[in-house]
């Protein structure tokens, strides 16, 4: 009911730069899309108990079922509606009616008003059980004992809400130090910080209700994201895209105390705006859209993206492989050398940089220490196929087409669907001689191969060294088109 209150909230969501990741991250748009029908959800909700149509209730259920397709967070949602009937909606006419009935009238309506959301729930996790078998897997290693994993998610709450507060700087790789007793300094400051936003929350639930719906909104969806960690699984998450739907709450809350910073009671009347909060309103929203942009820059491309993890996370494996195995197709091997070697440095166990360093090293001559890593690779993870890729590459390299063979047929039969290593396995089958052979892989690559990238480039290349000798007409248009 308050105008001002809600325009500030949402400029506010919309310019917030902790939703950068999500927006401009393409996997991220679960979050979006999950967030979008959470809304829909709620107001079809809304309006129904207030009178609406059946129909508002049944655009609800089919919203909040969309909503847990696109991201489980979704699940959430049954918590916030009881709060909204609790925290922010009057009372109904059926509800005033109960007031004389027996007690236990509004607690069966209650439930059958619910009900139906649960029903939905149960709805999903049978699709999904169907679809896609256990929820976990039946034994994923844990990262931690349960009282490291309790400290750690302790400090990553209250990360996400000083990011809500403070979204700098930005990170798209956070890596998660595990917290151990006794806890350091660190650790302490984070959970008073966590204590003291919890005490506010309770506060707000008591004495103001519609802002401690907001606040609990942050809470509530946030478990989800959270809550992983302390189930016994192999790695610890955390990602700034986890926060789009927990900022709902934070921005209307926002909104709610500019808004009455402001003093204009609602409207949106200049002469009743006082100057000062509205200079700093404005300051905000500014360095809110500054934030937006300098954030965004690094999702420009890959290449990006993976020079600024390595900047932000220098001593994490991953962003140094990623940023490696994208300098490779550029012909900066030297530096993806440095970085392959960077990152066994950091993880001796991690198969990709291994067997990635073993490939740099045999290009740039070093083929006996080339073949030794790319070998402990293949020790280490014998089915994964990008590391059987990797390794069918080197034996090219060295000449040995027939090994390049074996491996290249072994990566395709474990994951088939792989356009770059069923090109390279043509390449494979036509120097160590099987012309007939390489002509069906190239018929299969083609398949997969989608026009326009890097790997349709190569399929004509690998096309004109096949067909060079018996196709001479066909080798030479293949070798124009790369």
């Amino acid at each position: 009911g308050n105008l001002l209150a809600a325009s500030i909230a949402g400029v506010a969501f919309a310019l917030h730069p902790i939703h950068t990741e999500s927006v401009t991250f393409i996997s991220g748009r679960t979050d979006v899309l999950s967030t979008l029908l959470f809304l829909l959800a709620l107001l079809g909700y809304a309006r129904w108990r207030d009178g609406g149509s059946p129909l508002a209730l049944a655009g609800s259920l089919a919203a909040f079922f969309l909503a847990l397709t696109a991201k489980e967070v979704a699940v959430t949602l049954p918590l916030i509606l009881v709060l909204w009937d609790l925290l922010v909606a009057s009372p109904d006419a059926a509800a005033k009616a109960d007031a004389d009935a027996p007690r236990y009238r509004p607690l069966v309506r209650m439930a059958g008003r619910y009900s139906a959301y649960g029903a939905v729930i149960g709805l999903y996790l049978v699709i999904r059980m169907l679809s896609l078998g256990a929820l976990v897997e039946s034994d994923p290693g844990v990262w931690g004992s349960l009282l490291t994993r309790l400290l750690t998610t302790t400090k990553i709450v209250a990360s996400y809400a000083w990011m809500a507060f403070v979204p700098f700087p930005a990170n798209a790789h956070y890596v998660i130090v595990p917290i151990v007793a006794p806890p350091p300094a660190v650790w302490w400051g984070a959970a008073a910080f966590l204590a003291v936003l919890v005490a506010a929350t309770a506060w707000a639930v008591l004495r103001a209700p519609r802002w401690g719906f907001c606040a609990l909104w942050f809470w509530l969806t946030l478990i989800p994201s959270v809550g992983v960690n302390l189930l016994p699984l192999p790695t610890a998450v955390m990602a700034e895209r986890f926060l789009y739907l927990p900022s709902v709450g934070f921005c209307v809350l926002l909104g709610m105390a500019l808004a009455r910073a402001l003093g204009a009671a609602g409207t949106l009347d200049a002469g009743q705006i006082r100057p000062v909060p509205a200079l700093a309103l404005a300051g905000l929203l500014l360095a809110y859209v500054g934030l937006t942009i300098w954030r965004n820059e690094p999702w420009q491309d890959h290449y990006h993206l993976y020079l600024n993890m390595v900047d932000t996370s220098p001593d994490s494996d991953l962003p140094h492989v990623n940023l490696a195995l994208v300098q490779l197709p550029r012909g900066e091997i030297a530096e993806a050398h440095t970085h392959f070697k960077r990152a066994v440095e950091i993880a001796p166990g991690n198969p990709r940089a291994l067997v990635g360093l073993g490939l740099t090293e045999t290009i740039l001559g070093d083929r006996e220490a080339g073949l030794r890593h790319a070998l402990e690779a293949e020790r280490i993870a014998p089915k994964n196929p990008n590391v059987l890729g990797f390794l069918g590459q080197l034996y090219l390299l060295r000449e040995e087409p027939a090994r390049a063979v074996e491996v290249f047929q072994e990566s395709l039969r474990i994951h088939p669907e792989q356009a770059y290593t069923s090109v390279l396995a043509a390449r494979a089958l036509g120097r160590a001689g099987h012309l007939a052979e390489a002509e069906a892989a190239l018929t299969r690559a083609a398949a997969l191969v989608r026009p326009g990238t890097e790997e349709a480039a190569l399929l004509d290349r690998v096309t004109a060294e096949v067909t060079a000798r018996i196709e001479p007409a066909r080798a030479r248009a293949a070798l124009e088109r790369y």
